[in-house]
């Protein structure tokens, strides 16, 4: 848990030290991997295609650990990986993009680099704005931690990888690929993002966040955990998106400005990130003082 904690430390300060870093993100082999196994389909193809980078991930991190001082080594390639996950795009760019937007078509391609992971229709709208950044945070940055704190970097590549395969609309996918695709990522999305609204609950509107949650899960019934993509999440920043002294159908929050709910929204998950990097630190202090004792 430590070095875990440390190499997540270090990946998100060498992002906000050297942003530029995130340039070098290519799904080039993926892509020319999803070429090579086009003609398989359905849940054969997405094991295929997710599988062999996470077997040849551990493959490397078995073949590193029989050099001498293989733990760095295995510390700095777990290192690469979670760079290379952290994305595909960095989030505070992002939406300081969406915040700088003035114009139609800036706005929209501001809420389009956001949402970029998703296939569903945005408009420049709070409601919008709120689910954006939101699914975006969990992408991005939570759900990659969650699973390389869970797993190790076999965990974040899977995820990251998943994502990009369930929710890129670019790919050239068959409908029984994509539908597969699709619920493998929203299979592993459904642990982070509950614990993600469980932290905005915490950090922000703990009544109106437990209440979306409550009600989402009423109507989307028992498939909702891999039937679709975590609208839970998206509800639960709907409520976070509006200020404390405002109200859900108030009318401050109708009409507030789409820049001024991603600026909330953006401290919001600070705090939530903090909160999730303090629980981590607690593990692993236990873990220290449980050896010392």
């Amino acid at each position: 848990m430590t070095s875990s904690l440390v190499i997540i430390l270090i990946a998100v300060g060498l992002l906000h030290r050297w942003p530029q870093l995130a340039a070098y993100r290519r799904d080039t082999l993926f892509l020319s991997w999803l070429g090579q196994i086009g003609r398989v389909d359905g849940a054969v193809h997405v094991t295929l295609a997710l599988g062999v980078p996470v077997l040849l991930c551990l493959l490397i991190i078995a073949g590193i650990g029989v050099f001498p001082g293989h733990a760095l080594g295995q510390c700095a390639f777990a290192l690469v990986v979670l760079l290379f996950c952290l994305g595909p795009r960095e989030l505070a760019p992002d939406i300081a993009a969406l915040q700088s937007a003035t114009t139609a078509s800036s706005q929209l391609q501001a809420l389009t680099d956001l949402h970029d992971e998703t296939m569903t229709q945005l408009a420049w709208e709070q409601g919008s704005v709120a689910e954006a950044v939101a699914y975006a945070a969990l992408h991005r940055r939570f759900g990659v931690v969650f699973w390389f704190v869970l797993l190790g970097p076999p965990g974040a590549l899977l995820y990251r990888l998943s994502q990009t395969l369930g929710r890129d609309a670019s790919l050239d996918l068959t409908p029984g690929q994509r539908k597969a695709a699709q619920y493998t990522a929203n299979a592993l999305d459904w642990l982070p993002a509950h614990g993600l609204v469980f932290t905005l609950a915490v950090v922000d509107h703990w009544d109106a966040v437990i209440q979306a949650w409550r009600d989402w899960h009423r109507v989307a019934g028992r498939a909702g955990w891999y039937g679709a993509e975590p609208g839970f999440l998206g509800a639960a920043a709907r409520c976070s998106s509006i200020s404390p002294n405002e109200g859900s159908g108030s009318a401050v929050d109708t009409a507030a400005d789409p820049a001024h709910t991603a600026a909330r929204l953006l401290q919001v998950f600070r705090r939530a990130w903090i909160s999730w990097l303090a629980v981590l630190a607690l593990l692993a202090a236990g873990g220290w003082i449980s050896r010392l004792s």
